[in-house]
């Protein structure tokens, strides 16, 4: 069995011949859904292989471009690699071609290639024009300087440069050591062998048979069959495309934008993210409601601004807190994108910072901000400082950091440098007073250390973790 070594979508505005480009490079026809057909237009998410000649193997991801489907569109851009952005030679540049390359961009995606498609019904002239028009919708992004190629899903023209761009795609590095998470994307039930589940494996690796659980619910499953294309595999890695058989759950309680995790993966509310507002939209007012795409997942929620100010400017970046009505898995590093509620539109995107975070209060947002660009560039001591003098149990932060250095021990637990540094003079003036009140004495024992301490296990304080669990499950 030979794995994708590469995820590549397909995106673009409504018939722009996404779905036709894809059928003239694999022999598959994505529009398997009798709505689909009935209406010409993809509606769910699609997924085929490609062998290509030098012996690599991509994954196609058909996604719709319907304006109303773009969180599906989202969902299947997620843990994409590249992508072929399809634009009609008849109809050029449209609303969708330009919000489904925003969001590639705030999703991270960093290769890719332009098919213009259609070629077959315009002239030379109108030919010239929209290549003309292409050139300036993508001036300025990753799709500059990538390849612009000429394509007729009726005459087979330009399909053999499509393949040649596809073979001139980077392969990106894995995160293999990660826990393992599959977002899914879709569900279904197959006779015989029960709910069985598809998705881009995010990071980490899987073997067939392993305790698996359904996030942000924490419902166990194991995991009874694995299958990478139709071809039954022992294990399934970061970036491959991925089926899980999965045992002991129904097909209703796997719907899009559950996570397949084996291992820590944190579901919080809270999220500390930097936040970058596209240049298209209106200015985004500090609390403004908003709706946050994950992965495949999604939650409604509101956006305060990290930073000085009362909004954010469109162009620019900030950092920022979102805070959801319900739990969304995720990890550093994880891509989003941002939606207006109502009226449904796609305002910016960005990275998730720190899953971990507490509630930002306003008189401490300018701080928290700093916090945030430290923990960006990767002072990883800064989770610690957040703790306080709780610090984090030894698992946990290994579990963060992993493999970091920072931090100090102490017994099973870790803690910032400055806070260790405060406890230590603490001690240290506590056992002045001790030996001023009592000059006789060979030392204070433990326990009157503790009294007016301000040590983890006697201050009194309130573990600061104690009112959530910032874990799934």
């Amino acid at each position: 069995m030979q794995a994708a070594s590469l995820v590549v979508g397909t995106a673009g505005h409504i018939d722009h011949g996404k779905t036709a480009l894809v059928r003239v490079l694999t022999g598959v026809d994505l529009d398997a859904l009798p709505e689909e057909k009935e209406r010409g237009i993809t509606i769910a998410l699609g997924f085929v292989p490609l062998d290509l000649s030098d012996g690599g193997r991509l994954a196609f991801v058909d996604v719709p471009g319907h304006e109303r489907l773009v969180r599906t569109m989202v969902a299947g851009a997620t843990g994409i690699d590249a992508v072929l952005l399809c634009v009609s030679a008849v109809d050029g540049v449209m609303p969708q071609t330009r919000e489904h390359l925003a969001i590639l961009e705030l999703l991270g995606v960093a290769d890719g290639a332009v098919v213009l498609t259609m070629v077959d019904l315009v002239d030379e002239e109108l030919l010239e024009l929209a290549m003309e028009d292409v050139s300036g919708a993508i001036r300025g992004t990753f799709l500059e300087g990538r390849p612009v190629v000429p394509f007729s899903a009726v005459t087979g023209e330009g399909k053999d440069d499509v393949v040649r761009a596809l073979g001139g795609f980077r392969r990106p590095e894995r995160d293999e050591d990660g826990p393992f998470r599959l977002p899914v994307d879709r569900a279904f039930v197959r006779a015989g062998f029960g709910t069985v589940v598809t998705g881009t494996v995010w990071s980490g690796s899987l073997e067939d048979g392993s305790q698996v659980t359904l996030l942000p619910s924490g419902t166990a499953a194991r995991v009874r069959g694995i299958e990478v294309h139709g071809a039954q595999a022992e294990r399934a890695r970061a970036g491959w495309r991925a089926a899980l058989n999965l045992a002991g759950v129904d097909r209703e309680q796997v719907p899009r934008g559950v996570v397949v995790a084996e291992g820590p993966v944190p579901c919080p509310r809270i999220l500390d993210v930097r936040y970058r507002h596209l240049a298209s939209g209106d200015p985004l007012q500090d609390g403004s409601p908003v709706r946050m795409l994950l992965g495949t997942a999604e939650g409604v929620g509101r956006l305060y601004i990290a930073e000085e100010g009362a909004e954010v400017i469109p162009g620019t970046a900030v950092w920022a807190q979102v805070r959801l009505d319900t739990p969304l898995p995720a990890l550093p590093g994880d891509r989003f994108v941002i939606r207006r509620p109502s009226p449904q539109e796609t305002l910016g995107g960005g990275v998730v910072v720190d899953p971990w975070a507490f509630r930002m209060r306003r008189r401490n947002r300018v701080a928290a901000g700093e916090q945030l660009a430290r923990l960006f560039r990767g002072e990883v001591e800064v989770w610690l400082e957040r703790t306080g003098e709780q610090g984090l149990p030894l698992e946990e932060w290994n579990a963060r950091a992993r493999g970091a250095a920072g931090g100090v021990r102490l017994g099973d637990r870790m803690l910032a440098p400055p806070v260790v540094a405060r406890l230590e003079g603490a001690l240290l003036m506590a056992l002045e007073a001790y030996h001023r009140g009592q000059p006789l004495s060979l030392g204070a024992n433990r326990r009157e250390l503790r009294r007016g301490t301000p040590w983890w296990t006697a201050s009194g304080r309130r573990d600061p973790w104690s009112w959530r669990d910032p874990w799934c499950g």
